[in-house]
């Protein structure tokens, strides 16, 4: 279990794949997707990734070194990527998945680099510096090193970036994350960032606030998850609950919210195969329990109720998750850490019956399948 000093660096990072051994920058999604699998992102004890296979208990593991402290990343067929913050000196780390090897890339110093994402163009990665107010665009350039294009106008605190029709947008949370504190400043934000320096677009999500901000994209739809807040300055209290904002990206119009139960903090999203969106958060003040809770995206309905979906595991006992995903038969996938920090990715039925549980290293913080 992280401590709280750890969880402020947990925003949305990115761990992004690692390019061929040639010296262009050929890293990113395309070509045929390999054998399925299951990635777990390991931020801390032993910062990684976990390849494990569909069935069995046999994984593997790339090591991103002690320096690593990312909490979120994305993976496309054989390419993960995700970002350590200032805390973990503003880098950028690439692992190809099928060759179990990981490479690092310089972003500016101070920035503290939060998601990432895969985009078209020459620069094949784009990365939110929260510190700056900026986008990175990211060409590598040779083996551990790579040209940038820094983006402006991202908004006070851009915590995750995504490109639809050739645009990208930023997440901002809208938060004092340059000043340290990570106070909400107001609602948080959707930003079309130009890359030529023309004037974007700000969408502002009435309702949704908090430090951090994560975004994916269905159709042509965008989904904003906030975090919430929590009060820090004595025992902690939870302030305000997460939300999920859906943006139209065609019109920029909000076309509705959700907002995450009363007492929970905490919105770390990510899209199942199933076609719908599980979030994490925390249930209790004392950050030891966690539930995940489903959004449909057509009608932004949400299950689980204020401990989260009911995931049973053997034996009754309901599981702790930090993050989940599903399949595309809506098998959830989470992973769970115990008090040593060991972790175990859990799979469930969709009645939410445990299917198997296998050792996943330590430190769990994100899981994905590809």
């Amino acid at each position: 279990m992280p401590t709280l000093h750890r969880l402020a660096s947990f925003l949305p990072a990115a761990l992004l794949a690692i390019a061929a051994a040639c010296d262009s920058d050929s890293t990113g999604p395309g070509g045929d997707a390999p054998a399925g699998g299951i990635v777990v992102l390991n931020g801390f004890g032993q910062p990684g990734v976990t390849l494990l296979a569909d069935t069995g208990t046999a994984s593997t593991r790339i090591d991103f070194g002690d320096d690593f402290d990312g909490a979120v990343f994305n993976v496309a067929n054989d390419t993960a990527v995700a970002t350590s913050s200032s805390f973990g000196g503003d880098k950028l780390f690439v692992a190809d998945l099928g060759a179990g090897t990981v490479e690092t890339l310089q972003l500016p110093g101070g920035s503290n680099p939060a998601g990432a994402a895969f985009v078209s163009g020459e620069a094949r990665f784009a990365v939110a510096l929260r510190n700056t107010g900026q986008i990175a665009l990211v060409r590598r350039t040779g083996t551990g090193t790579a040209a940038l294009t820094l983006l402006d106008d991202a908004g006070l605190c851009p915590t995750d970036v995504v490109e639809f029709g050739g645009s990208l947008y930023s997440a901002d949370a809208n938060a004092a994350c340059a000043a340290g504190t990570f106070a909400s400043q107001g609602p948080a934000r959707l930003i079309r960032v130009s890359r030529t320096g023309a004037e974007g677009d700000t969408i502002d999500l009435p309702g949704a606030t908090g430090s951090s901000a994560t975004v994916v994209v269905l159709g042509s739809f965008a989904y904003v998850a906030v975090s919430g807040e929590a009060d820090f300055s004595g025992t902690p209290t939870f302030v305000a609950s997460g939300t999920v904002t859906k943006v139209d990206l065609v019109t920029g119009q909000v076309a509705g919210s959700v907002r995450l139960p009363e007492g929970t903090y905490g919105a770390a999203m990510r899209a199942g195969a199933d076609g719908k969106l599980y979030l994490a958060a925390y249930t209790a003040t004392d950050f030891q329990s966690r539930g995940i809770f489903v959004v449909t995206p057509s009608s932004l309905a949400m299950a689980g109720g204020a401990a989260g979906i009911p995931l049973r595991r053997t034996g009754g006992a309901l599981a702790n998750c930090g993050a989940a995903t599903a399949d595309a038969a809506g098998n959830v996938y989470c992973v769970e850490d115990d008090e040593s920090g060991n972790s175990t990715l859990l799979v469930f039925d969709a009645s939410g019956d445990q299917v198997r549980a296998v050792p996943a290293g330590t430190g769990g913080v994100d899981v994905a399948l590809r």
